[in-house]
């Protein structure tokens, strides 16, 4: 029953979920019970006395949220190490704090919209910012994404 979940129904909940993370907090909601109903399931589980992110938990099923977060700096790692960095949305910050942040430290885009402020470049290039130096400095990519889910 897991397989099938990861394989048929995960798989299109995160489908473009790089680009596409939900700012609403609803949407985020509506995709995350998908996932809890979907586990309660696999366990056969149905009980409302059950919590559901013990079975979850049980079931080795991270959070809709955090496989987002995880796909979006996956994919600015790649621009950010595979692309030149004078690239104009990917500039790198001259401001840079050695005891606080990284060498590939970017600019943060100027965001006037809310819409925007929500969108793939906004989050991820206050998110990458944000990761420690250990982690920002790894250019192997499956590296990357072993110490991100770790």
């Amino acid at each position: 029953k897991k397989l099938a979940y990861t394989s048929l129904v995960r798989s299109k909940l995160e489908y473009a979920s790089a680009i596409w993370d939900p700012s609403q907090l609803y949407l985020s909601l509506s995709l995350e019970a998908v996932q809890n109903r979907a586990a309660r399931f696999i366990v056969a589980d149905f009980s409302r006395n059950s919590s559901v992110s013990s079975i979850k938990q049980q079931l080795n099923l991270t959070s809709l949220d955090k496989r987002r977060l995880v796909a979006r700096l996956l994919l600015f790692h790649r621009f950010i190490h595979n692309f030149p960095s004078d690239i104009p949305p990917f500039s790198r910050s001259s401001v840079t704090f050695p005891r606080f942040d990284h060498r590939f430290k970017v600019n943060r885009f100027e965001c006037r919209t809310n819409i925007y402020s929500k969108s793939f470049f906004c989050k991820s290039a206050i998110d990458w910012n944000s990761l420690p130096s250990q982690i920002a400095d790894i250019t192997d990519h499956s590296l990357f994404h072993r110490s991100l889910t770790n």
